[in-house]
């Protein structure tokens, strides 16, 4: 007969298991696959669990419970959250569930370079690193200041690196700006060469052809890559 602080035992420690998987689930960079699942019962029912709660007893039946409180006790204390903010702020409202819309901070208030952003949709994963790059073609003509444009994917300013690659007749440039607008440095490149900027915090990053030449011609390539 299994006492029951033992039974609380094994419901407290699915609880917590059941957070963390959803706090892994939520943050994850990578892509969904279906071999996620297969992953995910081998970890949470494998053979170490196994060894603690055997199966069909009253132990395995309390973690599986702790498992799904813990769970979905996550999201519950999103909403709460959420709802909180949506009643005293305005901030969040709830379409920040299904796509991340929510409202800039204003000054004094900033989210701080590098930390986790809150815009992850539930059941999906946020892109990964390489989906949230950039590269294109440069062919138009000097003085043409449209000469293509990367933004990130969910308009939050990342660290990135700039590369451009010139093969025309005049100046390229990208220039970097993060989600307020405030330019963060420049990436120039003269014909005939490379250049590669790192930038520490940019949302967007606008390319343009300067000067005149005698043919007119300004073409190369750029590209945009996130720095891990």
């Amino acid at each position: 007969m299994t006492d029951a602080l033992t039974l609380w035992g094994a419901g407290a420690f699915g609880v917590v298991i059941g957070w963390f998987v959803y706090y892994i689930n939520r943050y994850r960079s990578g892509d969904i696959q279906l071999s996620d699942i297969v992953t995910l019962i081998g970890a949470l029912g494998g053979a170490a669990v196994l060894a603690l709660f055997k199966p069909g007893t009253n132990l395995f039946g309390a973690y599986g419970v702790g498992l799904a409180i813990g769970f979905f006790a996550y999201f519950v204390f999103l909403l709460i959250f959420v709802a909180i903010s949506q009643r005293k702020y305005g901030d969040f409202n709830w379409e920040w569930f299904l796509d991340g819309r929510r409202k800039e901070p204003e000054p004094p208030w900033a989210i701080p370079y590098g930390a986790r952003p809150p815009f992850y949709r539930i059941g999906l994963a946020p892109s990964s690193a390489k989906d949230r790059g950039g590269t294109g073609e440069i062919d138009t003509t000097c003085g043409n200041s449209d000469a293509g444009l990367w933004q990130s994917v969910d308009g939050q300013d990342i660290a990135v690196r700039i590369t451009i690659k010139n093969t025309g007749k005049c100046m390229i440039v990208g220039v970097p700006s993060d989600s307020k607008g405030l330019q963060k440095g420049l990436a120039t490149a003269r014909p005939g060469t490379s250049a590669t900027v790192a930038v520490s915090s940019a949302s967007k990053v606008e390319f343009a052809c300067q000067g005149i030449a005698a043919a007119g011609s300004c073409t190369g390539t750029w590209t945009v890559d996130p720095i891990l």
